[in-house]
Order: structure tokens, then C-alpha cells, then sequence
């Protein structure tokens, strides 16, 4: 999936939480829907399953893909494509890393995009929405609301 000249992207922020309210934070659809532009992510999250962001009417809304490594609460990888508009739904799917390292009483969150067939829609998308993302988890963890995004 990807080769020497694909494209990434990391962003990284440190939350005031616990790895284990972080992982929830990925991992558990009420959550998301909170900070993640309404989307509710679904999944098993075991190896091999898929996962979906899904709208609040249970559509495939934003994202899906399938499920390649999770070390509870600490890292957790995918491959993921964009659907919610047609320009990005046509790219190939990238991987994406999420990285959770405790520093005390904060955490280290890095969100990694990798293997981009250079500057994609989908490259583009990702590279102006996962700063707001971030933000906003990062907002509901701290505080207990999400910033008042819409998507």
C-alpha cells in the first residue's frame, strides 16, 4: 500500500486523560459522534473486522476500512478511505496509526496517514480536518464537551 515516494501525515497533541479514556475516545461510537463531525465509528475493533463511521441515520458516512492492529490502549492501525464525497471516495485507501503514550498524567495522541498517492483529495481533506478532529477530542476529554464543530 505504500511505496518510497507516498505521502504522510502526523499530527500529535497531548491530552490531559488517561490512555485507557483516550482509547475509549477512538474506539467507542458515543464518543465519537461527539468530536467527530456527528460520525458514530462501529466496530469490533479485532483484526481482520471492519470498521465504519457511520452518520446518525446509520449510513456509511465518512470512513471505512478494515481493522490491522490493536494493542489495547495503546496503539491502534487501520486502513481507512474517505466516502462522504466522490472526489476523495475514488482515492485508494491510506493506513492510519493511532499512537497513545502515557506521560504522567497527560498523554502523547498521534494520528498518523500514511501511503497517500501523493496530494490526494483525500491528502487534502486529511490534512485540514485531523487539527479540528484533534482539537475536539482533546476538548471532550479535558473539559467534557467537544468544541462546536459542525462537518
Amino acid at each position: 500500500m505504500t511505496g518510497t515516494d507516498d505521502l504522510s501525515f502526523a499530527y500529535e497533541t497531548y491530552v490531559r486523560a488517561t490512555a485507557d479514556q483516550v482509547w475509549r475516545a477512538i474506539t467507542d461510537g458515543d464518543l465519537s459522534r461527539q468530536y467527530f463531525f456527528g460520525a458514530r465509528v462501529a466496530s469490533t475493533w479485532k483484526v481482520g473486522d471492519p470498521y465504519a463511521y457511520l452518520a446518525p441515520d446509520g449510513t456509511t458516512h465518512l470512513s471505512d476500512g478494515t481493522v490491522l492492529e490493536v494493542e489495547v490502549p495503546r496503539r491502534l492501525v487501520y486502513d481507512g478511505r474517505l466516502l462522504y464525497d466522490p472526489e476523495v471516495a475514488k482515492d485508494p485507501p491510506v493506513m492510519l496509526t493511532w499512537e497513545i503514550q502515557p506521560m504522567g498524567e497527560v498523554c502523547l495522541v498521534r494520528l498518523t496517514h500514511a501511503g497517500f498517492e501523493g496530494e490526494t483529495a483525500t491528502y487534502r481533506a486529511v490534512v485540514s480536518g485531523v487539527p479540528a478532529l484533534m482539537a475536539s477530542m482533546k476538548s471532550l476529554l479535558e473539559t467534557g464537551q467537544a468544541l462546536p464543530m459542525q462537518g
